[in-house]
């Protein structure tokens, strides 16, 4: 049996990605915790997560940035080694002051692992494919799908404390070792192979605004549509008198169908053809989309699944052309196409449906939703058309 001649090195950037991913979801789950811990209040303990969130997505193209300047590849071993020092030792920390920084510090280091690491997925696949990008934001999945339960673990085992956080820092070691092991084996030739002579920003983006600015307007639409069904499930479930478990068990589904269309999506989607791909994913989702706010509850779950598929299907895709459009910076797209797009989405969404489903139901938000999804489709038919994309890869065909 023959492997890709990238797998050991692809192994460890998707192992790095699952330990990144993982304690970026520590603070939200640690919400509570948190609030007893220093007498806050819901809303106080939720600016601990908008904090959070800020430093591990909205700071990604500055990192990106500063990575397509100079080498970057040192971020791949300190971003996760960081996240995991800082967000392992909440736990110990005696200030709220202290907590702040540790949350801010360390979720940028998620950020600073994802614009470097994201590029360099793309270089292990094959010209114009998202199956190593597909493969790559699994495994974020993964980790972050897993971070919830590793801090639970820890913090509330039997015999356990809040203290005891201080464990899962214990993970920054693999984190280095991997990290260390990928650069050894990353020639200093491929690393910098697409960092490129220096140029003023404007000169990158000359002749691509319309392509790249719409192409961040369809993720990021895209992606608040995603998180607004995510924050709408608890409110539907609420509604029809069901329980916290239920709630758990629909945005596990959901998550899981997400992770399930980008691997499946990403390593299926035609080479060179992602116009006509994002267009046929983003008018696919509206199917679902439309029928979730009026399913009988007998399907409601299977529609929730099939929404996840569908709505994650080409999210490698987008971010994979985002790279190949903007060849002098890749890093920066990859910050804005991974990190802008979910931050912006991430911190609308969750105010958004609380409104509606106070001020109306989770139907109206359900029903926003698919709005939402249409401005995204919208957003891909207005893009170049497939031809003008291929030029601007500048020679990577």
């Amino acid at each position: 049996m023959r492997f890709h001649p990238h797998a050991p090195r692809m192994a460890m950037l998707c192992l790095l990605h699952a330990i990144s991913d993982c304690f970026s979801s520590f603070v939200v789950t640690l919400q509570l915790v948190l609030a007893l811990t220093f007498a806050l209040d819901k809303v106080e303990a939720g600016l601990l997560a908008t904090i959070g969130l800020i430093g591990s997505n909205l700071a990604q193209p500055v990192f990106g940035w500063i990575s397509d300047r100079w080498n970057g590849r040192w971020l791949i071993i300190v971003g996760p080694a960081l996240s995991a020092v800082c967000l392992g030792m909440l736990g110990l920390s005696p200030w709220l002051g202290l907590t702040v920084a540790l949350i801010f510090v360390g979720m940028l280091g998620v950020a600073m692992f994802h614009p470097e690491a994201a590029t360099l997925a793309a270089r292990f696949g094959a010209a114009g494919s998202a199956r190593m990008m597909a493969l790559f934001m699994a495994a974020g999945y993964a980790g972050h799908a897993a971070g919830p339960w590793i801090i639970s673990t820890a913090v509330s085992a039997p015999g356990r404390t809040f203290a005891d956080s201080w464990i899962t820092s214990l993970l920054a070691i693999p984190a280095l070792l991997f990290g260390l092991l990928l650069i050894r084996r990353l020639p200093q030739a491929e690393s910098a192979r697409d960092t490129g002579p220096r140029q003023r920003f404007t000169a990158l983006l000359r002749g691509r605004h319309r392509a790249i600015w719409l192409l961040i307007a369809a993720q990021t639409t895209r992606l608040l549509a995603l998180n607004v069904v995510l924050n709408a499930i608890a409110h539907f479930l609420e509604e029809r008198g069901r329980d916290q478990q239920a709630v758990g068990r629909w945005m596990a589904v959901y998550i899981a169908a997400q992770a399930l269309g980008i691997l499946v999506g990403g390593a299926t989607s035609p080479r060179y053809h992602e116009r006509t791909a994002l267009m046929a994913s983003l008018a696919a989702v509206l199917v679902p989309l439309w029928i979730l706010p009026w399913a009988p509850a007998g399907i409601a779950l299977t529609v929730i699944a099939v929404t996840g598929i569908a709505i994650g299907w080409t999210i490698p895709v987008a971010v994979r052309l985002g790279q190949d459009i903007v060849p002098g910076g890749r890093r920066w797209i990859s910050g804005m196409m991974m990190g802008l797009t979910w931050g912006t989405a991430g911190l609308i969404a969750p105010p958004l449906v609380g409104w509606l489903s106070r001020e109306w139901s989770s139907h109206t938000a359900l029903i926003a939703a698919g709005v939402i999804g249409v401005v995204a489709l919208g957003c891909a038919v207005a893009l170049p058309g497939q031809a003008r994309l291929n030029d601007l890869r500048g020679g990577e065909r």
